[in-house]
């Protein structure tokens, strides 16, 4: 998977901590600054390249994002749409107060999933 995440050039995205499959499910560790610029770039990549990918549960890491925006959640909620169509789940881990500010005002805090810690999610989307 983390060559989805990669620039023509062979080099990683800055906002790209690490990518890891872990049986069913995949965990995207981000970092810096997740927004209008960078959120696209991720879902296009997905998109393109990572059909394979929609049937299995993600988890989003935000532990080391330094800014994230509405466009953010945006995204994730086509995401959503899209794991959801192969029965698989979003969840997102070490949420920013921001982040889940969007989720609340948005009311979609019940759709996208939120973890308190990698563990609890990765057991939620072997047994729910």
């Amino acid at each position: 998977m983390k060559s989805l995440f990669k620039h023509k050039d062979g080099k990683q995205f800055e906002y790209i901590k690490e990518i890891k499959e872990i049986g069913n499910s995949v965990i995207a560790r981000f970092r810096g600054a997740i927004d209008s610029a960078t959120i696209p770039i991720i879902a296009s990549n997905i998109r393109k390249r990572g059909k394979r990918y929609l049937n299995k549960n993600v988890l989003v890491d935000f532990e080391d994002v330094t800014h994230v925006d509405s466009s953010t959640l945006a995204e994730l909620l086509i995401l959503l749409d899209e794991l959801q169509s192969h029965h698989a789940k979003l969840g997102v881990v070490n949420v920013p107060v921001a982040f889940m500010s969007y989720l609340q005002v948005e009311r979609v805090e019940s759709a996208v999933r939120v973890y308190e810690s990698e563990d609890a999610a990765l057991r939620d989307f072997v047994t729910g």
